[in-house]
């Protein structure tokens, strides 16, 4: 893959990755009947635990899925060994795309629901 410009950061979702669950949701009209989708440089996403929405995972990855902190991955673009290097042992499935629906508590000033995961 890396002869044709792609990296471990271009993610191909597919039900057949290893270790896949659900890899996309059939449960949802946005990614119902899909069999593939490719993110480039995705970013995992959590609900927090306390959250009044409802969070629907869309789009996960597979069990040999990593996370590199955005700073790293920009310090390391050009070198092809050194963002491999960064992303470290898998670290399981990650959710990459989420629906959600509902209205956040009062008591969330800044409205945000959701958190990346592993981005610096």
């Amino acid at each position: 893959m890396e002869a044709l410009g792609l990296d471990d950061q271009w993610l191909f979702a597919k039900e057949e990755a290893p270790g896949a669950e659900d890899a996309l949701s059939e449960e949802n009209p946005i990614t119902a009947g899909l069999s593939e989708i490719l993110l480039i440089y995705a970013g995992a996403i959590t609900a927090k635990e306390d959250s009044d929405l409802i969070h629907t995972p869309l789009v996960s990855t597979g069990q040999a899925a990593g996370l590199i902190p955005f700073s790293k991955i920009q310090s390391s673009m050009n070198n092809p060994q050194l963002l491999r290097a960064e992303q470290g042992a898998f670290k399981g499935i990650q959710t990459v795309a989420m629906a959600i629906q509902g209205e956040p508590k009062a008591s969330d000033s800044q409205g945000e629901d959701a958190k990346p995961d592993g981005r610096g």
